[in-house]
């Protein structure tokens, strides 16, 4: 008996540009305090509160069985910084600023729709002094990846056979930062089958360094499901086109047996990014580097791309994200 799965794929888009506390990093540690007070302003200035609010309405419209998010970022502080006080060294900040996870589940929940996470990953997990005194802090960003569960699973005849979380071992590192991707993954059994979906986030191709490491990534995820015969999804940002004009990130996913949800469903370009982009509001998404792929069973029945409806913004006018959402249908034979 045919049974459909409907599944999302959404970077929450961390709101802010890491690259110029970065390159202090590497090239002028006097400056990082600086930089970091910049981007920790970045962050407040893209109000992921209000987009939260944006993106529960765009998941409460289309009501995934199952949602993969990246970039679900935890962004905490320490005031003032452990820097400034005894033994002056520096110390974990654990003040939450913004839990992008428990933000959206609290969104969605206020529309009356139960989502609940079945693993969220521990990705990059990094620090540092922000500001100058005698107003130094510390500020501290998680990066995470997380599946989400419609809370009515059981009550449809999915079961949940397992779960978890995985570190890529391919990553690059910036000095004392260092940046760990990560991949989750579920298993649903769906009548007699049991339905594999895996959300993750792969390196961006910045540099020929970080394309290597994104397509080791990309390699690293294949052959963990090398001999696997049951029904698979792969979703995610996966940063990479499908002409192959960034890396050959997309055409090592093709080669290993996965089809493209959204070229199957035939509707053009399937655009679902625009980087670092939230206040135009004639914004056009540019690129396609979010995708929903699958291997041995699952047939897409209908592809949407989410997230570029200028009636879904906040009040003061941000998009939800620089990403749109991928929500893909598709049909199971059990």
């Amino acid at each position: 008996m045919p049974v459909d799965i409907k599944v999302m794929t959404r970077n929450l888009y961390l709101g802010a540009d890491l690259q110029p506390v970065i390159d202090a990093v590497l090239t002028d540690r006097q400056a990082v305090p600086r930089m970091a007070a910049a981007v920790f302003e970045q962050f407040h200035a893209s109000d992921f509160p209000a987009r939260a609010d944006c993106l529960a309405a765009e998941i409460a419209a289309h009501r995934p069985h199952v949602v993969g998010l990246q970039e679900a970022f935890l962004l905490r502080h320490r005031k003032p910084s452990s820097l400034l006080v005894p033994p002056y060294k520096e110390q974990p900040a654990g003040d939450v600023v913004f839990d992008y996870e428990r933000l959206l589940l609290d969104r969605l929940a206020a529309r009356g729709v139960v989502y609940s996470s079945i693993v969220t990953t521990a990705g990059n997990d990094n620090q540092a002094p922000a500001g100058g005194p005698p107003a130094l802090e510390d500020v501290r960003l998680t990066d995470r990846d997380v599946i989400l569960l419609r809370g009515d699973l059981a009550e449809l005849g999915f079961g949940i056979r397992n779960a978890g979380a995985h570190v890529y071992a391919a990553r690059i590192s910036y000095g004392p930062f260092k940046d760990i991707r990560t991949w989750a993954h579920v298993d649903l059994a769906i009548g007699r089958r049991t339905l594999r979906i895996v959300s993750t986030h792969l390196q961006p191709e910045l540099t020929d360094e970080r394309a290597a490491v994104q397509v080791a990534q990309a390699e690293e995820l294949i052959g963990a499901h090398a001999g696997r015969r049951d029904p698979l999804i792969i979703m995610g940002d996966l940063n990479s086109r499908p002409d192959g004009s960034t890396t050959a990130t997309y055409g090592r996913f093709m080669d290993a047996g996965f089809r493209d949800a959204w070229t199957e469903s035939g509707q053009g370009p399937g655009f679902t990014c625009k980087p670092e982009e939230l206040r135009d509001p004639a914004r056009a998404f540019d690129q396609r580097i979010d995708f929903v792929l699958h291997r041995h069973g699952p047939d897409p029945v209908e592809v949407v791309v989410t997230g570029n409806d200028p009636a879904n913004r906040t009040p003061s006018g941000l998009w939800p994200s620089d990403h749109g959402g991928v929500v893909a249908t598709l049909r199971l034979e059990t």
